[in-house]
C-alpha cells in the first residue's frame, strides 16, 4: 500500500485502491494524534472508544473491590460494607450485648448507614477522578431502603 522512498518519504503504491490508501491515511493520523498528546503530557486517547472501555474496566473493577468501613460512636458496632450496599464484615464487641434488642439493632442500622455512605463518598470521588467529571453520590443504588410499617385500615 505503501511505500518508503530512499529520501525517507512514504507514497501511495498505485496498486492500492483508494479506500486502502484512505484506511492507511487515517492509521498514520491516529499514530501522528497520538504522538502529539503523549508529546504534550497527556494521556494516549487515539481512540475514544478504547478509552471507554478502559475507563469502564476500571470502574467495574472499583465497585468489586470498594469498601466502606464504620464503627459506632460507642465502639460496640464495626460495619464493612460494599458498593452494592452488601455487608461485608459485622463485629459486635461484648458490651453490645449489654444493649436491649431494640438499641442493638438502631446501633447496627446506624452504623451500617455509615458505612454504606462512606463507600458512596469514596466511589463517587474514584469515578470523578477517571471519568474527569462530577459522579453523583447514589451512583449504585445499594443501601437499606425504609420498611413503611403496614398501618390499619
Amino acid at each position: 500500500m505503501w511505500r518508503r522512498t530512499r529520501a525517507g518519504r512514504d507514497v501511495a503504491c498505485t496498486r492500492c485502491t483508494r479506500g486502502e490508501r484512505e484506511a492507511v491515511n487515517m492509521q498514520v493520523n491516529r499514530g501522528q494524534n497520538a504522538i502529539a498528546a503523549k508529546s504534550k503530557g497527556g494521556a494516549v486517547d487515539a481512540d475514544p472508544a478504547m478509552d471507554m472501555q478502559r475507563k469502564a474496566g476500571e470502574i467495574q473493577r472499583l465497585a468489586v473491590e470498594a469498601r466502606g468501613e464504620a464503627v459506632s460512636e460507642d465502639g460496640t458496632v464495626r460495619v464493612v460494607a460494599g458498593a452494592a450496599g452488601d455487608i461485608k464484615e459485622l463485629d459486635l464487641r461484648l458490651s453490645a450485648f449489654e444493649l436491649s434488642g431494640v438499641e442493638l439493632g438502631e446501633v447496627i442500622v446506624q452504623t451500617i448507614k455509615a458505612a454504606e455512605q462512606k463507600v458512596q463518598a469514596d466511589l463517587s470521588a474514584e469515578m470523578t477522578r477517571i471519568m474527569g467529571m462530577p459522579v453523583g453520590g447514589d451512583v449504585f443504588g445499594g443501601g437499606l431502603h425504609r420498611i413503611e410499617p403496614e398501618t390499619e385500615a
